[in-house]
């Protein structure tokens, strides 16, 4: 067995370099601040369980594009609220944590609007493609149909 366990370089590859990856990273970062958050005494239970509950939406959202952006959105604004709660108002080495955890979350999100918007464009330029002829009667002969969409802001 080697030293990625059950995953092979390629696989390592896919997470480190594609929108699942991304998505896959940013859920990570945002359990991590969820459960730091969970130790801390003073955190308003209503933001932990509005982001524990986008984290599980998150986690069940099916593959399709639109839901997952929804659900990433949902999760992106829940724990915003829940780091914003408690920001500056924790010891510095809880913050520490926090800030480590929210830098990487955050970091995810730009992340994954870049590439929602290239995908997008990508999505628009097969459409165009398709849309002349002969690419249009190809198409309808297969009954090629057009990606889902990232929704955008």
């Amino acid at each position: 067995r080697d030293v990625l366990g059950s995953r092979g370089l390629g696989d390592v590859y896919k997470r480190q370099h594609s929108i699942q990856g991304d998505f896959e990273a940013q859920a990570d970062a945002a359990a991590n601040l969820i459960k730091q958050a969970g130790y801390v005494d003073s955190t308003p239970a209503a933001a932990l369980q509005e982001a524990e509950d986008a984290l599980a939406a998150w986690n069940d959202t099916d593959d399709s594009p639109e839901a997952q952006y929804a659900a990433n959105r949902r999760l992106y604004n829940a724990v915003d609220t829940l780091y914003a709660s408690l920001n500056n108002k924790v010891d510095d080495s809880t913050q520490r944590a926090l800030d480590d955890q929210y830098n990487a979350f955050v970091s995810a999100q730009a992340t994954i609007e870049r590439a929602a918007n290239v995908y997008n464009l990508w999505v628009e330029d097969y459409e165009k493609t398709v849309s002349q002829f002969p690419a249009n009667l190809i198409s309808g002969l297969w009954g090629a149909q057009a990606p889902e969409r990232f929704a955008t802001k």
